[in-house]
This record gives C-alpha cells, structure tokens and sequence, in this order.
C-alpha cells in the first residue's frame, strides 16, 4: 500500500503542477493489501488557472466560484435572497447564524418564500458554500431535514458544485425541487439554474 500511496501523490503533485488542478482519491481499508477506491473528488488549486469539467462546461472553475472570505456567509444569504425571489410575489425571510426570521415546522431553511396572496410558504432555500459541503453527509443530513416542509425546496450552490449536489441527492434519495449555482463576477453575485 505504501507503494501505491507514493505513485498516487507523486502523481497528484505532478498533475497539479502541469495542469493546475489534480483528483483527489478517498481511499477505503485496506484489506489483505488490497486497496479499495470508494470515490474522488477534483480539487481545484487556487493561483493558476483551472480548466472547467468538460462534462458540464456550464459549472466553471472552482477558482470562480471561491467566496470571497470578506463576505461571510450571512451576507451570502441576504444576496441570494435579493437576486433569487420576485419580490412583488413573495415575501422572503432569511435564516442566519445572526437573526433567525422564519421557522418552518420547528426547521430554519436559509431562504423562506412566503406568497403574498395566500401566506403560504411556497419555497425554502438552503444555501451552500465550499465550505459547508466538505462534509457531504452532513449537507445531506440538513437537506432531508426538509423534505417533510411541503414546499419546493431550492439549493444553492457554488458554480462547479451542481453536478455534485444532484448526485449526491440522487444517491441518497433526496427530492429537491431545483438546483441554483451562484458565483461572483467581482462583487456582482449572479445565481442561476444549475441544470437549464
């Protein structure tokens, strides 16, 4: 296992240099000197350059998508909720570590779309960052905590996590009802359908 430990970074460390992003293998137990791969995740480097996943063009690169550590992830919130909802269909209420505005049956989703006609909570958001999905069964975990709300159910993720949050949805049969990416062009944040 040693062996293939050293060709496995010697390879990542060159891929990196030569192309600007490497895969990263989640490794599994070795057993009788047998290593099992139970999945990989790209991870892309900051400073140099990194191509997009030529499987959906659409996601870009991590290197767009990185918040920008002087936006906290409250504010990241309140920007989604300005640019995410029609304003003169919905009132829209965020959750943050802050200030908690709108429960939904005991839960406290990011974003809550709320009808003006009917008062009736049509939407939840939850709003992701890189961050927040290192660990992807505790992102599971907070979105099957809302399925049960009866309301359409949005995430919000970084451009270049789309791909990653169906997948992940889908493996561990989660109904959402739309996938969002979001990204920054210097301070102006745009969000977008993650599938169109």
């Amino acid at each position: 296992m040693d062996a293939w430990w050293q060709r496995t970074t010697s390879w990542v460390h060159w891929h990196h240099e030569n192309h600007g992003k490497a895969l990263v293998w989640l490794v599994g137990i070795a057993v009788d000197g047998v290593c099992d791969v139970l999945a990989h995740r790209q991870v892309w480097y900051y400073g140099q350059p990194a191509l997009p996943d030529t499987n959906d063009a659409k996601e870009g690169t991590m290197s767009e998508t990185t918040l920008d550590t002087t936006i906290s992830h409250d504010e990241l919130v309140a920007r989604i909720a300005e640019r995410a909802f029609d304003r003169r269909i919905f009132t829209v209420y965020t959750n943050t570590r802050r200030v908690l505005q709108r429960s939904v049956k005991g839960q406290y989703p990011h974003l809550v779309a709320v009808g003006k006609v009917d008062q009736r909570v049509e939407m939840v958001g939850m709003v992701e960052t890189v961050e927040s999905l290192h660990d992807l069964d505790a992102a599971a975990r907070r979105w099957r905590s809302l399925e049960h709300l009866q309301a359409a159910m949005y995430l919000y993720v970084p451009r270049g996590y789309c791909t990653d949050a169906r997948t992940l949805c889908l493996r561990q049969d989660i109904r959402i009802s739309d996938f969002r990416h979001y990204w920054f062009e210097g301070d102006e944040l745009h969000v977008a359908r993650c599938f169109a």
